[in-house]
Parts: C-alpha cells; structure tokens; sequence
C-alpha cells in the first residue's frame, strides 16, 4: 500500500510523491524500514544513504549528513540539513545498473522553498 513521501532540505523539495517503503539510519536505532500504517515515529537522521522505493520498485538513493525523520501511518517526511540525490535504480539491480532518473512517482524535484 503506498504512502505519501518527502525528502525536504533547507533549499529545496528533493522528492515529493508517493512510495512503498523508506529505509533510514536513525542514531541509536541503526537502520529502520517504513512502511504503511507504521506507528507515528519521530528520529535523528546519522550520516548515511536514505532509500525511497518508489510504486514502481525503483529505489531512489539520498546521502544524508544529518536530519530528522518524521513517520505517520500515511506519510514519511525525512528533512536533511543537507541531502544530495545519488540516482535511482531498478528493483533487484545494482547501483551500477541505473534506472529512468525522470520517471516514477517520486520524481525528484529541486523545487526552492520561498523564505
């Protein structure tokens, strides 16, 4: 069942639709798996890769220096002082095997926020 899904830094939305897990690394807790209808769940990002897997089953990479991640049953919203897209990639291939960066319906957007 897929769920509503951003990736927001300071400057821009970096990815705004809808996806079916997200995977993160949060302090103390180590890597933690999102899916619908998971608890409310609020943590610290530690630096590391954030993985969006988009309706698709592309997955859509993140590097992370530091942020939150903020969970209710029907969103995911991951706010990075600083994120950077690492590219995206099919279902059960490697990063060397990349898939259509435009396609999918978590496409990502350097949409800048207003002050």
């Amino acid at each position: 069942m897929p769920f509503q899904v951003e990736f927001v830094s300071p400057e821009a939305v970096l990815c705004s639709g809808e996806g079916t897990q997200v995977v993160a690394r949060t302090r103390g807790g180590g890597d933690i798996a999102f899916l619908a209808g998971h608890e409310p769940f609020i943590g610290s990002l530690q630096p590391s890769e954030v993985r969006v897997t988009e309706t698709s089953g592309n997955v859509l990479s993140f590097a992370v220096r530091s942020g939150f991640v903020s969970v209710t049953g029907t969103s995911v919203t991951v706010l990075s002082g600083r994120g950077n897209a690492r590219g995206r990639h099919r279902r059960g291939s490697g990063p060397g095997r990349q898939g259509n960066s435009g396609s999918g319906p978590c496409r990502q957007r350097r949409r800048r926020l207003r002050p």
